[in-house]
């Protein structure tokens, strides 16, 4: 068992609060190393405690959710967020650290080694609701060990009426779908997240940002889509006039920011101003945005 999965008598040594006040800044530059071939950081000294067989392999995320941060040391910055189940590249090794290079979206960013694990067998389900909680047993009224983000993907191995159990515990089978299950309406999915407190970098319902938030959703509705907002703007859909009637999941850019339309008047958005995923009229953010110095929507596009 992982030890971020812990049973009721035993205290976890890393939880979810200990990675909720990381900020993330860009994203770190990869280079060569001349002695060995593989990626690393320009600070790097050669001698740098490296594990070369981990290196060479595809590892998963064995924690409900890593930080990557954009250092390898636990008061950096994080640059974005992986989640249980998530496949990662080890680039290179760093005392505690991995340098690592997510499959889903090609992020980079350092992470812990205790997080990480060998593959596991394929996932069959993953997490539908925003969050949830893992039992250690098939009780509601038992401590849950952890709690899963929307999007995290288990192998389960048994099947019970009310619970599936994947090797960590169980989890209420009614917040799982088969991997193969894609959400029909991406926006609903996104609307799910509301109030959850804004975090740069972040992915989940414990702390996301603006284009966490759209990731997150296209992602339960089986839509690659990058990680940043500027990314975003560049690949997903296609642009129409920024005077155009807007329509149920647009997206509205800004720079470096980007909202949701729910309908014709209705942004929904990761922002900094409520500090939470929030539901605004469109004309009073477009003010607000001007008048803060944001400027106006660079961008529209419909998916």
């Amino acid at each position: 068992m992982s030890a971020y999965f812990t049973s009721p008598s035993k205290t976890a040594p890393n939880t979810f609060v200990d990675q909720l006040f990381d900020w993330k800044t860009t994203q770190p530059k990869k280079f060569k190393s001349a002695s060995t071939g593989i990626l690393a950081r320009p600070d790097t000294p050669n001698d740098a405690p490296r594990v070369p067989e981990l290196s060479a392999r595809w590892c998963e995320i064995g924690v409900p959710l890593a930080d990557l941060k954009i250092e390898p040391n636990d008061n950096a910055r994080i640059e974005t967020q992986a989640l249980y189940g998530d496949a990662v590249r080890v680039l290179c090794t760093i005392g505690d650290y991995h340098h690592v290079e997510l499959r889903y979206d090609g992020c980079v960013g350092y992470v812990k080694d205790s997080f990480l694990r060998p593959q596991s067998p394929p996932a069959t389900h993953r997490v539908t609701a925003p969050l949830t909680f893992v039992y250690p047993c098939l009780s509601f009224k038992s401590k849950p060990i952890a709690t899963l983000p929307m999007n995290a993907r288990v192998h389960i191995i048994e099947e019970h009426e009310k619970y599936m159990r994947f090797t960590e515990g169980f989890v209420h089978r009614e917040h799982l779908a088969s991997v193969d299950f894609r959400e029909v309406d991406w926006v609903e999915v996104a609307e799910r997240f509301m109030t959850s407190p804004y975090l740069w970098g972040g992915i989940t319902a414990l702390g996301i940002d603006c284009s966490g938030l759209v990731q997150a959703a296209l992602r339960a509705a089986s839509i690659t889509a990058p990680r940043n907002a500027a990314e975003q703007e560049r690949s997903l859909g296609w642009a129409i006039p920024k005077d155009s009637m807007l329509s149920r999941g647009d997206l509205l850019f800004w720079r470096g920011h980007i909202g949701i339309m729910r309908d014709s008047q209705t942004l929904l958005h990761a922002n900094a101003t409520t500090m939470l995923v929030s539901s605004e009229n469109i004309d009073l953010v477009r003010q607000r945005y001007s008048q803060n110095g944001a400027g106006d929507v660079t961008s529209v596009r419909r998916l």
